[in-house]
């Protein structure tokens, strides 16, 4: 794609490298525009836009990075000084991880003070402080994404069960994925909205920010009122600190047994070293009795905790219709220290 340098808007050159934002090119519009030709704030808006502390740059980066991935230009709302800049953003070239993005931009003013206080202007700077607002249709079951807005063609309508798939699939961790699917049960959403005290309910998930990383984002659910369509609002934002014990308690219980107590600097690396092992693996107790697995051998063989195994052999689980030659090998190992390769089972 072309990039017209003699534009009469601000324009951005924008590329993505090892993990970050970084800006290529900045006409005199732009430095004036976003900065007032200040060096010092050109660096600062640099370093914001790479960090999770200001919720307008959070939605900027999300936009940045959609287009980065599907290559569709799309049209965001960055607000500046009580104004917006409309941002027109197109992907140039994509090549081995490193991607440049023009960014065209016009300032939209706000008519006059009084705009400032309109309940249309506070509800648009209320989507930044939430990663995602979504309204899910249960009737015709759809889903409209309100924080990704396609500003030229309008509200953009997807299919909710292939909307959710794709989000639990590229930005929920996978040992919460059962917790995601469970918690955006189509049949029992009504339900357990309706028996909420608070009128919604809400579940937090390790969720997988632009440059890879986990962060905890809590995932609400509310009934809008509607006499004719059974509508939910859903929000996600960041998780509040305060809210986390209880969930990586709850989650690490999932796959690693009880520890007696605190860990040393070896138990938290086996921890860490076994939940992201690719491969399904299990070990055992001289005894051949399951004493843990780590996440890829509980999606393999669909368990949904390691407490479906734990003090078992396979014989308990009848796994296999000649167990003999798996025990001897089991013994082997267990008992002699041998190394077993590429056995069939």
């Amino acid at each position: 794609m072309e990039v017209d340098f003699l534009t009469g808007h601000a324009l951005l050159l924008i590329e993505y490298r090892d993990h970050a934002y970084h800006i290529l090119f900045a006409n005199q519009k732009s430095c004036e525009l976003f900065w007032q030709g200040d060096a010092e704030k050109y660096k600062q808006w640099e370093k914001a836009l790479n960090t999770y502390t200001q919720p307008s740059m959070r939605y900027l980066r999300r936009g940045l990075h959609r287009v980065m991935l599907n290559g569709e230009d799309e049209e965001l709302a960055y607000p500046l000084n009580g104004d917006f800049v409309m941002m027109d953003c197109h992907r140039v070239i994509s090549y081995s991880g490193r991607c440049l993005l023009a960014v065209d931009c016009r300032l939209h003013k706000i008519a006059h003070e009084g705009d400032l206080f309109r309940p249309a202007y506070f509800l648009r700077n209320l989507f930044y402080l939430y990663d995602k607002v979504a309204t899910i249709n249960l009737t015709k079951h759809e889903i409209i994404e309100l924080t990704q807005p396609q500003l030229r063609s309008g509200l953009h309508k997807l299919p909710l069960g292939q909307a959710l798939a794709e989000y639990a699939e590229q930005s929920i961790y996978h040992a919460d994925r059962k917790r995601f699917a469970d918690f955006f049960d189509f049949k029992t959403i009504p339900e357990r909205v309706a028996a909420s005290k608070l009128g919604s309910i809400v579940e937090a998930f390790r969720t997988k920010g632009p440059d890879g990383t986990l962060i905890w984002k809590t995932h609400r659910i509310a009934r809008i009122a509607s006499s004719e369509q059974d509508i939910y609002f859903c929000v996600v934002r960041v998780s509040d600190a305060q809210d986390m014990s209880h969930y990586e308690e709850k989650c690490r219980a999932q796959y690693v047994l009880p520890s007696d107590g605190a860990e040393d600097s070896m138990q938290l690396l086996w921890k860490n070293f076994i939940t992201g092992f690719p491969l399904p693996a299990f070990w055992k107790d001289n005894q051949r009795r399951f004493r843990g697995v780590n996440q890829k051998f509980l999606d393999f063989y669909d368990f949904d905790s390691v407490r479906e195994l734990l003090e078992r052999t396979d014989e308990d689980m009848n796994w296999h219709v000649h167990p003999e030659p798996f025990e001897r090998d089991e013994h082997d190992v267990l008992e002699k220290g041998l190394t077993i390769r590429d056995v069939p089972g």
